[in-house]
Formats: structure tokens, C-alpha cells, sequence
């Protein structure tokens, strides 16, 4: 199996760093090591709303000693998709996202600076002792950190935008200049889509968009050819089987390498040194690769080349939901459920499964039921179907999601 793989001298660094003893140390210690990381947060982070828009909200840890800088997202109040939906894992709590900044100097000597107390091996040491503080924006956070060793890092972390097209969590490291050609950066990012931590991947190019119907990948993969990805539930945690959130992953300003991973054993890992198993599964009930409640859990690393300043970002795909179209069948006194309706991708033509229709008779919902697989929904007594004839009809109509539009149709008396 893909976790025997960790070795016994990284598995004893992290049961120690968790206050297990390093000779009894846990086979398998990242199975509870989401817990015991964000615990401790969690206490601190009970009542941060954090800051954003109304389709994102960002939090941010600004406790010394509690890996600050560590950020994690929500969906906000007006997304599409409901309000507080994981983006990155956390429940609001950052920790398990996090940055690594790699040092080599001339001499040949280096030094990984870890964003929190994950430290896994010899060359890593944690950036929470050099941490200045944390500046707040209207919409974001700007967090510092300073030493002698690699003067002053700063991550930018901000929510841009007003609507689903154009919001976009956007997170930017600036490294000090005059040491930017020693100093290299990379980003582990925790994905989750709601309650899905192990959200399957879809490959984009710059300019498409996540798509219901094109194919998924559950393995690890290496991403040669693109930097940007689209993260999305598989598991039918976002209400029903058909996906109602899905995010945009892009990686930009030198990109060396972009990884699809098992989150438990990417964080063993030395910088840069992960090696994809493109027979892993790490995405789908019978993955090997599981969170503290025994569910998988993928993350995405991306490693940047060297330079002053790298940028990534989290964004809603499609940026516009896909129209949908739905057909309500008249209204038949002798013939039960009272209403009936058929959705589909107007697009496509593809019936959507899980989606919930509403039935009304003027402005009042009746009932309401949810598509099966077929697309279609039906419920409503005989006393209303002898409403929506007193109406002369019935409305039945589909609020709709981040992947697809809302839509109603009438249905008549037969």
C-alpha cells in the first residue's frame, strides 16, 4: 500500500512534534493528524467570521505559535451553491494548507522554512518564530514574517471580485528581493468541495471551464501540460449526485511543477521531492488515502520556480452556470403525483439527477421533490392537483446552482 511508503523517520518526527513518544509512534499518524492540527485553532477561531465577499470568505490564522499565515475558504452567503462549503478543508479553521519556502544558498546549505509545525525532516524549520504580524484589508489579509536568514516574506491572501464570474481568492508571495534567486516557494493546498476532502480533478486550459460531462481523474497525477485544474465532488456530498460546486485551481508566475496528491503523504514529503503514482487512487469510497473520519483526501501541490513573487488562485467554474431547461407535464386529476417535471442540460440535452424541483400554484410551493436519475421530479396530492385546476396550472421551477441555471416551466391542466 501507496502510505507504507512513509518512512519511520518521518512518521517519528511528527508523532513527536505531536506529543507521541517518538519510540511508540502510530503506523499510520496522519490519520489523526488533521485533528490534532487544527484543534488548537479551533479554539482561537470559534467566532472569526473571516473576510471576503458573498461568494467567498477567507480565514486567516493571526495567532503566534498557531502556524499564522495558514488560510483556509468558505463559500459566502450569496454563492450558488449554499453558504459555508468548504473550498480548502478546515470548516473556517486554517492549518492543513499551507506554504513551504526552500532556501539555497551558495555554499551549497538549505533550508526549508514550513508555514506551522508540520516538520517532517532534517532541512526544515518552522517560519512561526520569525513571525512579525498580520495586516488586514478590506477583503483579505497580508501576513510578514522576518529573520536575518532570508530578510522578509509576505503572503497576500484576498478575495477580488463581486459575482461568480469574476471573484477569485487570490494568494501572493513576495520574497525579499535581494534574495529572491535563492529562495523558492511552494503551496500545499488542502481542496475539499463541501464535505468531499478528496474532491476528484478535471484538467483545464486557460480559458475552459468545468464540465459535468467530460471525464474526471481519482488517481495522482503530475500536470505537465496545464496550470490549471478544476477540483469537484464526486461523492455526492453537495447536495445530490449531480456536482453543484466545483473550483478553479491556477497556479501562475513560474511554475515549476503542479500535483494532484494524496494530502496524508504529501505532507512526508521533502520540497519538491513527491513522487506521483498515477495508479493511486486518492479520490473515490475505495481510496487508501483517508482523513482523520477515515474519507480520502487529495490536495494539489505547486511548486514555483525562483523569483521575487508568485501568485495563485481559487475561483468558481464555470464562471456562469450552464442554462438548464425543465418540462412540467399537465396536471391529470386521475393520475398521481399531481405534478411532474423533467430537467435537463439545455445544452446537452442530459437529464440532471439530484437536483430539487419546487411546485406551485400561484406563489405558494406545494411540494417539492428531487430528480432521479432520469432527471425527473414528481410529488402533490389529489387536493393539489385540484388547486393548480382551480389556477388553471402550476409552476414548477429549479432555483438552480454554481454549475447550473435556474430555470421554470408551466404546467397546464390536461
Amino acid at each position: 500500500m501507496r502510505k507504507l511508503l512513509i518512512t519511520a523517520v518521518a512518521a517519528a518526527l511528527v508523532a513527536s512534534l505531536l506529543g507521541a513518544p517518538t519510540a511508540v509512534a502510530e503506523e499510520r499518524p496522519h490519520e489523526q493528524l488533521k485533528q490534532r492540527v487544527l484543534q488548537p485553532r479551533a479554539r482561537t477561531l470559534a467566532a472569526d467570521e473571516g473576510t471576503g465577499n458573498g461568494i467567498y470568505r477567507v480565514h486567516v490564522e493571526r495567532e503566534r505559535g498557531l502556524a499564522p499565515g495558514t488560510f483556509t475558504v468558505l463559500t459566502g452567503p450569496d454563492n450558488p451553491a449554499g453558504e459555508g462549503l468548504n473550498v480548502l478543508f478546515g470548516d473556517g479553521v486554517p492549518g492543513t494548507s499551507y506554504m513551504i519556502v526552500r532556501q539555497s544558498t551558495d555554499d551549497g546549505e538549505i533550508t526549508d522554512w514550513v508555514q506551522g509545525q508540520l516538520i517532517t525532516h532534517a532541512t526544515e524549520r518552522s517560519l512561526d518564530e520569525y513571525y512579525w504580524y498580520t495586516e488586514t484589508l478590506d477583503s483579505g489579509y497580508v501576513s510578514y514574517w522576518s529573520s536575518i536568514w532570508f530578510g522578509t516574506i509576505s503572503q497576500r491572501v484576498e478575495v477580488v471580485g463581486k459575482t461568480q464570474a469574476d471573484t477569485r481568492v487570490e494568494v501572493t508571495t513576495t520574497v525579499d528581493p535581494e534574495r529572491a534567486d535563492e529562495l523558492q516557494v511552494q503551496y500545499i493546498w488542502d481542496v475539499a468541495t463541501g464535505a468531499d476532502d478528496g474532491p476528484a480533478l478535471q484538467q483545464l486550459t486557460a480559458t475552459s471551464q468545468f464540465s459535468p460531462y467530460a471525464p474526471v481523474i481519482n488517481n495522482e497525477k503530475l500536470l505537465t501540460d496545464t496550470t490549471r485544474i478544476a477540483v469537484v465532488d464526486n461523492e455526492d456530498n453537495v447536495a445530490g449526485p449531480s456536482p453543484a460546486l466545483a473550483t478553479a485551481v491556477t497556479a501562475t508566475g513560474g511554475v515549476e511543477s503542479m500535483q494532484y496528491v494524496c494530502w496524508p503523504d504529501a505532507i512526508y514529503a521533502e520540497f519538491g521531492a513527491y513522487e506521483v503514482w498515477d495508479q493511486y487512487d486518492i479520490s473515490t469510497p475505495d481510496s487508501e488515502c483517508v482523513n482523520t473520519d477515515g474519507d480520502n483526501d487529495s490536495a494539489v501541490i505547486m511548486t514555483f520556480e525562483t523569483g521575487s513573487e508568485v501568485s495563485a488562485s481559487l475561483a468558481m467554474t464555470p464562471g456562469t452556470p450552464y442554462p438548464t431547461a425543465i418540462d412540467a407535464r399537465p396536471v391529470l386529476l386521475r393520475l398521481l403525483p399531481a405534478f411532474r417535471a423533467t430537467l435537463t442540460d439545455r445544452a446537452e440535452g442530459e437529464p440532471l439527477a439530484g437536483r430539487k424541483i419546487n411546485f406551485l400554484v400561484g406563489s405558494t410551493v406545494r411540494c417539492s421533490a428531487v430528480t432521479n436519475a432520469a432527471g425527473v421530479a414528481s410529488c402533490g396530492t389529489l387536493t393539489d392537483a385540484l388547486a393548480a385546476v382551480l389556477a388553471l396550472g402550476y409552476t414548477a421551477r429549479y432555483p438552480g446552482n454554481a454549475i447550473w441555471a435556474s430555470s421554470s416551466d408551466k404546467g397546464g391542466i390536461a
